[in-house]
């Protein structure tokens, strides 16, 4: 087999899921390591659009403001587990 060891038809197949398994994880790595930031992206910029809409509309006492608070922080808790995420699997490759 091409990569892999197997008996001639009994564990061929086994191995060729295995295979496949394998390719496809290593295609999403590259996918996803492309498009990393772009949940962070979107959450920061919806957090700022509501906070400064929400702002500007009732001030500080709409529950828009909050709303875009809890946007930023949570694009910044993504894009830090993002980047943490992203670290690890390159060092242990």
């Amino acid at each position: 087999m091409e990569h892999g060891l197997a008996c001639r038809g009994k564990h061929e197949q086994t191995v060729e899921k295995l295979n496949s398994i394998v390719a496809r994880a290593a295609q999403i790595q590259t996918t996803s390591g492309k498009v990393k930031y772009a949940a962070p992206i979107f959450y920061a910029f919806m957090g700022a659009f509501f906070l400064g809409y929400g702002y500007f509309r009732d001030g500080l006492s709409g529950f828009l403001v909050p709303l875009g608070g809890g946007f930023l922080i949570f694009a910044t808790v993504v894009f830090l587990a993002n980047r943490r995420a992203f670290r690890k699997s390159t060092t242990d490759a």
